[in-house]
């Protein structure tokens, strides 16, 4: 009986803060939702409705305190999240449309550079990495020679000469001037 005569005060002076009860049960409430959203494949639903119960909770936070805090700054600090949001999920969208670029379908049409004679097979360099190679049609192909990729076979790349092209490579072993004309190749 005692401690029912004990609670009676502290709910009447809770009953004074009732606003601020409200608006920070609301802004845990967003809380959660925000941390049910990282760990919930919900597609941001569950995360829109944490922004939503967030901006109550803070408009109720704010009239209940009489604070200085304008509802319209409230409203402008909602709609910028929203953008944010929006722009995240436009980002996602259009990544998910993105050629890819790596594995074996980013070396596809790739131009590399014949570093081990191709008789079929040699090595080539394509992306900074040295790649076991061979050609189409068995085509016998000189150390130089710029090749495009035509595909990748467990690990081998499949090559054609390509037209002569400007190559970003670095220049082959035993070379000391980068420019073709003065670029003497290891015998």
């Amino acid at each position: 009986m005692s401690t029912a005569m004990l609670a009676i005060p502290i709910v009447a002076h809770l009953s004074n803060y009732g606003a601020d009860i409200v608006g920070a049960v609301l802004l845990v409430l967003a809380l959660l939702l925000f941390v049910a959203e990282l760990f919930a494949p919900t597609h941001g639903s569950v995360a829109v409705g944490g922004l939503v119960i967030l901006v109550i909770g803070l408009i109720v936070l704010a009239q209940g305190t009489g604070s200085a805090v304008p509802v319209v700054l409230i409203v402008a600090l909602a709609l910028a999240l929203v953008a944010f949001a929006a722009l995240v999920v436009f980002e996602i969208a259009m990544a998910r449309h993105r050629p890819v670029t790596t594995g074996a379908s980013g070396l596809e049409n790739e131009i590399g550079v014949v570093r081990e004679e191709l008789t079929p097979v040699g090595m080539v360099f394509v992306h900074g990495e040295h790649w076991r190679a061979t050609t189409e049609g068995g085509a016998m192909l000189p150390v130089g020679t710029p090749v495009r990729i035509l595909a990748v076979r467990e690990l081998t790349l499949v090559v054609e000469a390509a037209p002569e092209t400007v190559t970003t490579l670095p220049p082959l072993p035993g070379t000391y001037d980068a420019s073709p004309s003065t670029a003497r190749r290891p015998s």
